[in-house]
């Protein structure tokens, strides 16, 4: 945000702003030692408030079995945390709908907000997400932002050139037209209301959740508010296929939804919807809308499926072609004497022909680095007979933890590599976290009555969309460059090189 737009927003008078209630309840939110009666007594200042408050609490959200009656009742319910996100949410909207607009089409946003909303409850409790209410909340106030520019930039939102319905054409027109985006503006905004952090995030990364990496707590959270905001477009748009598709992908790359998880989320719109509705006093979802969405989806993504299955077969295919390529080799030629696994020297063709069929084909492709950890030290203690022992066992783990179209190699000393055709990033991670629980579990007898365990460390590299590589020489040093990480970090444990921050790339790993 460049300091001319900032000084505006700072001048405006006119700025959303939550009202009285909802600001004291912003204060009670960042106090440890809130206690229920001091959410009820601030509650009792807006009657109104109080009595949709109660209204949640019997709902079928909560299923009771009996009625509850007072606001200390609902909030042991419903819980603080809740009841303020609850009521910071009605507070906002009840100042909000009688808001005129310059050139926001202000229905489109109440439609995109409240829809989003209402889902993200789904998208929470698939995700086994705790806090429901607080997402409610952030996925709300996700494009306040806008109602902030509408005040600054009258004119910002009244260019007839861009179609509102599309947020991604939304966030191009500001970016183009003022070097930002209503995300930025709307954490800048909550950020000046003191809301917590975690709800200014949420604001300001729902345009790119992906910014915010999957090793920060908070991340979680986040793309269920960016998933809800990209379901209700679906909704808005009457979306085709394709889009449906795309959302659906996004789900499983955020959340690890599958298509049938994702399709029984939108089963609940629309009575997700109608509940909010009920609880806003407005009508906002066009129920034909809701079933032709969720028929769309079913449609879209068995076609996918099919598409998917079709790419399997395709991949077994191909890696059969693969494999018959390999058989003319004598096996003593390519075997590893101590371990019975590949040797190096037919380890280095497997790899450069496996990149090359994967870089061809646009299939994934996954490289595992492989390191007994203290290795040097089971040598020196129990001596090198034991210690190859161990290597022929090691080798037997790996085989067992993979594919029979995975390659498993010896690449050198106690190292190892592993070969994964058509294996993507996600699945590379599930392999490897089996393979250090293998290893943690495994004991090897190194003397009478007397046995050890070797823990592995381990580096992934991997080749899809997104994230490619120019050689398999560039994937192998990027296998090895996580592998270091792993050992740096404290070894028995497995690294994306994906995930990897600056200050690990390396070229080569030098620790035991």
């Amino acid at each position: 945000m460049n300091r001319d737009l900032e000084a505006k927003l700072k001048a405006c008078s006119t700025l959303p702003s939550p009202p009285k209630v909802a600001s004291e309840l912003i204060q009670l939110a960042h106090d440890p030692e809130a206690a229920i009666q001091d959410v009820a007594k601030i509650l009792q200042m807006d009657p109104a408030l109080s009595i949709k408050i109660l209204r949640v609490a019997n709902s079928p959200l909560y299923a009771n079995r009996r009625n509850v009656e007072t606001l200390a009742q609902a909030t042991l319910i419903i819980g603080l945390n809740g009841i303020l996100a609850l009521a910071l949410s009605f507070s906002l909207v009840k100042s909000f709908r009688g808001e005129k607009m310059n050139g926001l089409n202000y229905p489109l946003y109440w439609q995109r907000a409240l829809i989003g909303a209402s889902i993200s409850r789904a998208i929470g409790e698939a995700s086994s997400l705790v806090s429901l209410e607080e997402l409610f909340t952030a996925t709300l106030m996700q494009d306040i932002g806008m109602l902030a520019l509408d005040r600054v930039l009258p004119k910002l939102y009244r260019d007839p050139k861009f179609n509102q319905t599309c947020h991604q054409q939304v966030i191009m027109h500001e970016q183009e037209h003022i070097g930002t985006t209503h995300a930025a503006i709307g954490g800048w905004l909550l950020a000046n209301w003191n809301l917590p952090e975690r709800l200014q995030l949420a604001v300001s990364a729902s345009d790119e959740p992906e910014r915010v990496p999957v090793t920060d707590d908070r991340s979680h959270f986040i793309r269920c508010v960016a998933l809800s905001g990209m379901i209700a477009e679906l909704y808005l748009t009457h979306a085709k296929g394709q889009q449906v598709v795309e959302v659906s992908e996004k789900g499983k790359d955020w959340l690890g939804f599958t298509p049938e998880a994702f399709t029984e989320i939108l089963t609940k719109l629309k009575g997700l919807v109608s509940h909010s509705e009920d609880m806003f006093d407005c009508k906002i979802q066009n129920d034909l809308s809701a079933e032709t969405l969720l028929e769309t989806a079913k449609e879209a993504l068995l076609i996918r499926n099919m598409q998917a299955f079709r790419q399997v077969e395709t991949l077994k295919h191909n890696t059969v072609i693969l494999e018959s390529r390999y058989q003319n080799l004598e096996e003593s030629s390519r075997l590893d004497a101590l371990t019975g696994v590949y040797n190096r020297s037919y380890l280095d063709e497997v790899i450069e022909t496996t990149f090359e069929s994967a870089s061809m084909n646009a299939t994934p492709l996954s490289f595992l680095f492989v390191d007994l950890d203290h290795f040097k030290k089971v040598n020196d203690t129990y001596g090198h007979q034991h210690g190859d022992n161990i290597l022929r066992a090691v080798a037997k783990i790996l085989k067992a933890q993979t594919r029979n179209t995975d390659i498993v190699g010896r690449y050198g000393g106690e190292e190892f590599f592993i070969v994964m055709p058509g294996v993507n990033g996600e699945m590379a991670e599930m392999v490897c976290h089996r393979v250090n629980t293998a290893f943690r579990l495994h004991t090897y007898d190194v003397g009478p009555n007397q046995s050890i365990t070797v823990t592995v460390s381990l580096g992934i590299a991997t080749l899809e969309n997104g994230h490619m590589f120019e050689s398999s020489h560039e994937m192998i040093g990027a296998a090895d460059q996580a592998l270091y990480a792993s050992k740096s970090q404290g070894r028995d444990r497995w690294t994306a090189y994906k995930t990897l921050p600056a200050a690990y790339h390396r070229k080569s790993h030098s620790l035991n």
